[in-house]
């Protein structure tokens, strides 16, 4: 006779990463984990090198509005002094 044909629901195909598939029945499985592919893997991010503008070092003068560079630490505030 030859050897009993598996029950659909009994067996999974896996794809291997060579390509070839592998028919297993479930009862054979001791651990499986689910990995999703949700499409193509994202393009690498190039950076690109940023140029410095004129003006922009730590000797530059602020304006109005203005925001401070949190990566500088804080300065206290100067108080006003009366000398009488």
């Amino acid at each position: 006779m030859g050897a009993p044909t598996p029950d659909p629901g009994s067996t999974i195909d896996v794809a291997l990463e060579d390509g070839t598939v592998r028919t297993v029945a479930y009862r054979d499985i001791d651990k499986a984990r689910t990995v999703f592919e949700w499409g193509p893997e994202p393009k690498p991010n190039k950076a690109k090198p940023t140029k410095a503008k004129p003006g922009s070092g730590a000797a530059a003068e602020r304006t109005a509005g203005d925001e401070p560079d949190p990566k500088q630490p804080k300065q206290p505030k100067k108080k006003k002094v009366n000398a009488s």
